[in-house]
């Protein structure tokens, strides 16, 4: 249902948002009949190629649920206690995530295969390859 593109919601993590994550019963209801059985979480700013698969639940009375698999989203992204979760719809089964932690600011997760964090390794490295460069010719001056 491409007209739920760029459906917002966010989500505040409590104690017993681990093991599943209940979503908005207004979500729910925009869905109806139409829920997923499954959902890809992305983290915003990750790209397509980091996306979990996290199963839809719904319970007798209507309400939804991130299911199996969000557990291992949430560990992965060390979720605690308070994290605010920023969530937006794709319309086609993509929900990007926004992590704000209890500094009410948001999270950034760095990725080994990250573009930005291949940029940054590379800045570091500059960096240590000028010091050492201004050590050598302060010795040898």
């Amino acid at each position: 249902p491409s007209d739920l593109s760029g459906f917002e919601f966010f989500m505040i993590m409590l104690s017993n948002s681990l093991k599943k994550l209940r979503m908005p019963d207004k979500f729910a209801k925009v869905l109806a009949g139409r829920e997923p059985r499954e959902v890809k979480l992305r983290e915003a700013g990750s790209g397509r190629h980091s996306l979990w698969d996290v199963k839809v639940v719904l319970d007798a009375d209507g309400h939804m649920y991130l299911g199996r698999g969000w557990e291992q989203f949430a560990r992965a992204h060390d979720l605690r206690l308070g994290y605010i979760l920023l969530f937006s719809f794709d319309g086609d089964a993509v929900l990007t995530v926004k992590v704000f932690d209890v500094s009410m600011c948001r999270r950034h997760y760095q990725r080994d295969d990250d573009a930005t964090g291949a940029a940054t390794t590379a800045a570091a490295r500059r960096r240590r390859r000028s010091t050492r460069l201004r050590r050598r010719s302060s010795r040898s001056g």
